[in-house]
């Protein structure tokens, strides 16, 4: 892998190669791979059953901070749930619960300078970055719509968790989808000149404005659940689309992991993450896309896919599993004080089920197993007239 992009053509038959070795080489170990996805569940089955179990707890922590300390505030361990795909295992009290945390916590809006910063506002713990609001809209618009409403309203007329829920003043109507809407207008109004989106502020004063792929990927993918979302409600996703669209051109230009002069923006991100949270690695970028060419019926970009699949393909262990790289759980952290203060001193600590599927014999089978679907749905994508590719018309509705 060269680290600079000599702009070569791709011809279609290379990436299908690709794609076709890739499923090939991981047949043999799709018996691993059903083993690490059920075990997966397994531990998400039991983190939900945990925070059902104290709701208390969980609303003493949300209201101290949702995000900090690091790794055991809430909200890792929503959004380990999300990025496993398994959200819907959260008892409905349980997500009422922390997206009106998120609501109460943050001030509503992405200050660029220090001027915009109200009075009390710690930028630390009040300020919600914008891969961060990519992850939370994804989270609630992930969310089925009609099951939760049905269920919450069910579960927020108990007296326990109406006691539980107190010092977040409990909502009487509930729908997660229309519940945050603010994240969502961040993130509408902060797309930058490139068409990405970038956590860091001064990067908005600077020209030429540049974008961050990782900053840019929670981002798309929200907008990307949003837009299926308002499709199947039968509701305009106009303004999804368009931000979507110039979201899609920026990486495309990039590659998924170039720089603008064509050079490797940062060759950890080769190597595949689970989970994730917001960070970035090309396999994440590839669900991305292949999604996005699912939903628009657009026809995969092979020049811009292909480099990432030759490198996935590289990642594969004589098992026929990706190897998924390790992550540390112990950087820098805000640690609540006993005087009721934060310091920002502190190292990271895991939670159980955080070490327990970041760790390779289950992290590798999943990824492997996500690659394939991966993989599987970019052929449907590069088969033209494929019903299962670009059955929804693009077309929003009014």
């Amino acid at each position: 892998m060269s680290d600079n992009h000599n702009n070569e053509t791709i011809d279609s038959g290379k990436a299908a190669d690709l794609i076709d070795h890739f499923l090939r080489d991981t047949e043999k170990s799709m018996d691993l791979q059903r083993e690490g996805v059920d075990q997966l569940k397994f531990i998400c089955s039991k983190l939900a059953k945990s925070l059902s179990e104290d709701i208390p707890d969980f609303v003493e922590n949300l209201t101290r901070d949702p995000y900090w300390p690091k790794w055991t505030a809430p909200w890792w361990k929503i959004m380990l749930l999300d990025d496993a795909g398994h959200g819907e295992l959260l008892a409905p009290e349980v997500v009422h619960a922390f997206l009106k945390g998120v609501n109460s916590h943050y001030i509503k809006t992405f200050p660029l300078t220090e001027d915009q910063i109200p009075e009390g506002c710690d930028p630390y713990r009040h300020i919600l970055c914008l891969c961060a609001a990519g992850c939370v809209m994804r989270f609630a618009w992930n969310l089925s719509k009609t099951a939760h409403e049905k269920q919450t309203q069910q579960a927020l007329h108990t007296q326990q968790t109406q006691q539980a829920l107190q010092p977040l003043n409990s909502l009487t109507a509930w729908n997660p989808r229309e519940f945050l809407q603010w994240p969502g207008t961040m993130l509408r109004e902060l797309q930058m000149e490139d068409g990405g989106f970038n956590c860091d502020e001064g990067a908005y004063l600077k020209k030429p404005q540049k974008s961050s792929v990782v900053s840019t990927l929670p981002c798309l993918e929200a907008l990307l659940v949003r837009a299926r979302a308002r499709h199947d409600d039968e509701l305009d996703y106009t303004e999804e689309k368009m931000i979507i669209e110039k979201g899609v051109a920026y990486l495309s230009a990039h590659r998924l992991f170039r720089s603008t002069k064509g050079n490797i923006i940062d060759k950890e991100w080769f190597a595949p993450l689970f989970p994730r949270f917001y960070n970035y690695d090309i396999l994440r970028g590839l669900e991305f896309m292949s999604r996005w060419y699912e939903f628009s019926g657009i026809a995969p970009d092979l020049p811009v896919i292909a480099e990432s699949l030759e490198i996935l393909n590289s990642h594969l262990n004589e098992d026929g599993l990706l190897n998924a790289a390790e992550q540390s759980w112990t950087d820098w952290n805000l640690i609540y004080t006993d005087d009721g203060g934060w310091e920002g001193n502190g190292k990271g600590e895991a939670f159980t089920e955080l070490s327990l599927c970041s760790s390779q014999p289950i992290a590798g089978a999943v990824l492997t197993a996500r690659a394939r679907e991966v993989m599987e749905r970019l052929k449907r994508c590069m088969q033209q007239g494929d019903p299962k590719c670009g059955r929804l018309n693009m077309t929003a509705k009014s």
